[in-house]
């Protein structure tokens, strides 16, 4: 099976594959038989709790909070202040790190990582780790929209906060925030239905806005296969490949946060390179800096990396100049050597996560150009 035949039997013949779902357990056992046929040197599966109403839950504890700050306001503005504190850290606390308070009481469904191991042909002295997500997205939201969505949500925490402030201080030591308190007053009748809006359509793209997710990520996780299979052919002198796929990308990062948890001297000792779409005719990219709630560097030694291969690969690979919100992130928040690389353009931005990500779209040259560039990285980073 090509890379290109890889992609088609996961976003058209299992199809859409959201983090919970059916689709998504058969993908990961499809990932996992592919493995072992492939003849990986050892082939696991790391399950673990995942809520698929996560984003929903979010909006949730929004609306709670926000609905709780407009009562206290009135008759207990200390305690108004005081949750208006505690909304931006739950929030932190359960998206950036993967804790769960809040969101334990939501439905929780299994996922899975699926992890395979290549060893080397001569003693194992080094580790590198190829990461791709398998789940897909459900998006009410274009994704061109998302980051202004994101900044609403924390502009408008910062508002509750404020008005929470004010209030405390008009009733306490300052009296004259009295009349700031009730002019910024009026806009907290925007918060509640904007959180609404956001809960509402979150919940709708669980039904109708399933993408088939055929560049984001089924071809990341295509081209890991295609290298298992060189790698079985002409394996690394001296290094160890991981291939790791990765469920509930799509629901903050999930998979990358327990494989990380339960990894960390692994990864302390491991090159992490972290592949997203890469099916479509664009240019090579790679990350510089990843996000979710706050920004971290990803590795210079990687991106080098990236730079020597793509020569010997006769391809060019250029620098993202905007953040980029991947798996990546996880790795790089704690300082491992990580960098994400793709075939990155405007359209690809603008088709992720839609119905549009299909069939229609993949390139099979891009593939196997990409499945070059990786074999490449691999054998640099023996080498070097």
């Amino acid at each position: 099976m090509t890379a290109y035949e890889y992609v088609k039997v996961l976003s058209v013949d299992i199809g859409p594959r959201p983090a919970g779902s059916d689709n998504n357990r058969r993908t990961a056992e499809f990932l996992r038989n592919e493995l072992e046929i492939i003849g990986v040197d050892e082939v696991g599966t790391q399950e673990f709790a995942l809520r698929p109403d996560f984003w929903n839950g979010t909006a949730l504890l929004a609306i709670t909070f926000t609905l709780a700050i407009l009562f206290m306001l009135t008759f207990y503005p200390l305690f108004a202040l005081i949750l208006s504190v505690a909304l931006p850290v739950l929030t932190v606390l359960e998206v950036d790190s993967g804790k769960e308070i809040t969101m334990r009481f939501l439905p929780s469904k299994t996922g899975r990582n699926i992890i395979g191991k290549e060893k080397p042909s001569g003693e194992s002295t080094k580790r590198i780790i190829l990461c791709a997500h398998h789940d897909s997205k459900t998006q009410a939201i274009p994704i061109g929209v998302r980051s202004y969505i994101i900044l609403l949500v924390l502009v408008s925490m910062l508002y509750l906060f404020v008005i929470s402030l004010m209030t405390v201080l008009s009733v306490t030591v300052l009296p004259q925030a009295m009349e700031i308190t009730n002019l910024v007053g009026r806009g907290m009748l925007l918060v509640v239905p904007f959180f609404f809006i956001y809960a509402i359509l979150n919940y709708i793209a669980r039904f109708v806005a399933q993408s088939p997710g055929a560049d984001d990520d089924a071809s990341a996780v295509s081209v890991i296969l295609e290298v298992a299979k060189k790698l079985k052919e002409e394996p690394l002198s001296e290094t160890e490949v991981w291939f790791l796929f990765t469920d509930g990308e799509e629901i903050a990062m999930k998979g990358a946060i327990e494989f990380v948890k339960t990894h960390h001297e692994i990864l302390a000792e491991s090159t992490v390179i972290n592949i997203e779409g890469c099916g479509v005719e664009a240019p090579l990219a790679y990350s510089t800096k990843e996000m979710s709630l706050r920004t971290a560097e990803t590795s210079e030694r990687v991106i080098a990396l990236f730079q020597r291969a793509a020569r010997v690969a006769g391809e060019e690979a250029f620098p993202i100049s905007r953040a980029t919100t991947t798996d990546g992130y996880q790795f790089a928040k704690h300082g491992y050597d990580v960098s994400t690389i793709w075939r990155f353009s405007d359209e690809v931005r603008e088709v992720a996560h839609t119905s549009k990500d299909n069939m229609n779209r993949i390139d099979s040259a891009a593939l196997d150009n990409t499945v070059r560039f990786i074999d490449a990285c691999l054998r640099e980073f023996d080498g070097n």
